[in-house]
């Protein structure tokens, strides 16, 4: 037989193959905590669009920092959202910290502990930082650190020096004068351009902060595939967090090349993967590779060999 199916009842059904359309669109989404405002993703004339109704802006050393405020345990800094963002709808923002604890929306009038944070409508956004976090002494108010007495450094570190340091993942280390990796007191450094130039990308992820839009703008969004649909029912299966056409580094660990191996760092994608749904070669599926998921032995949960 060609093509059999099993039908309920006693009338023959057409026979329609399987087919495994995708498309992927190059878009992120967001919506307020309780889900009655968010982000929509629709097609006009064929073309895919964003209705954005909130921007994310990533807090790293990149900003314009500047110390605002000394406290007992704790100081507060704040930085101006770059010019070109969308008029924002107040007191709807939500902020989270690098290792992905949500900070506490209050007026910057009445901090009184760390972990707080509020975007102004002068558009400043005011940060409270405990000094625990930071490595910053109690006793140090946003004076300069000379290179005349803190003689490791590779030169003066201003007060903005030390907030983009800390921003970009960095700790201040005040007994051997110098910065850490939060946790790994071995990973340091004593230039002040480098740390105030480079995330420490194990660290995690930089502070984050989400505001919705006060009316929300279309954006044009990039997609790759299309779907085609049968008359009748149709299955669609909805998915996120795809990377796609990411460049793989095989290792080879006889008998095999590894892609995302976690034997082998060399190998790892950048992130670590769930499932490896196919790899491309001269944008053609090459199915010499074979594809191991829910396995122990890759980067994440799968990995690939040939």
């Amino acid at each position: 037989f060609k093509n059999p199916m099993l039908n309920i009842g006693s009338t023959a059904l057409p026979f329609e193959p399987q087919n495994n359309d995708y498309q992927f669109f190059d878009v992120t989404l967001h919506s307020n905590t309780d889900g009655s405002v968010r982000d929509e993703l629709f097609f006009r004339d064929g073309k895919p669009y964003k209705l954005k109704w909130f921007e994310e802006l990533v807090l790293d050393g990149s900003l314009a920092w500047e110390l605002f405020m000394d406290s007992a345990g704790w100081k507060m800094v704040r930085t101006k959202i770059p010019t070109g963002r969308w008029p924002y709808n107040i007191y709807t923002h939500v902020m989270t910290k690098y290792d992905g604890k949500v900070l506490v929306n209050k007026n910057a009038d009445t901090f009184t502990a760390a972990d707080l944070f509020d975007l102004c409508v002068n558009d400043y956004v005011y940060i409270s930082i405990a000094d625990t976090d930071s490595g910053w002494p109690e006793a140090w108010n946003g004076t300069t650190l000379s290179k005349a007495t803190y003689t490791t450094l590779t030169r003066d570190a201003t007060a903005v020096d030390m907030i983009k340091a800390y921003f970009n993942g960095w700790k201040w280390d005040d007994t051997n004068k110098r910065w850490h990796l939060p946790g790994d007191p071995n990973s340091w450094s004593y230039d002040v351009d480098y740390v105030i130039r480079t995330y420490a990308a194990t660290l995690g992820t930089p502070y984050r902060l989400l505001y919705q839009l006060a009316t929300p703008v279309e954006v044009p969004v990039t997609s790759e595939g299309e779907i085609s649909l049968h008359e009748g029912d149709n299955l669609l299966e909805v998915g996120t967090g795809i990377v796609r056409r990411e460049p793989a580094n095989p290792s080879l660990t006889l008998p095999r090349y590894w892609i995302n191996a976690n034997r082998l760092q060399s190998s790892w994608l950048k992130n670590r993967a769930e499932k490896i749904l196919a790899v491309y070669k001269n944008e053609i599926i090459d199915k010499s590779w074979k594809i191991w998921t829910n396995t122990t032995t890759g980067y994440g949960l799968s990995e690939a060999g040939v």
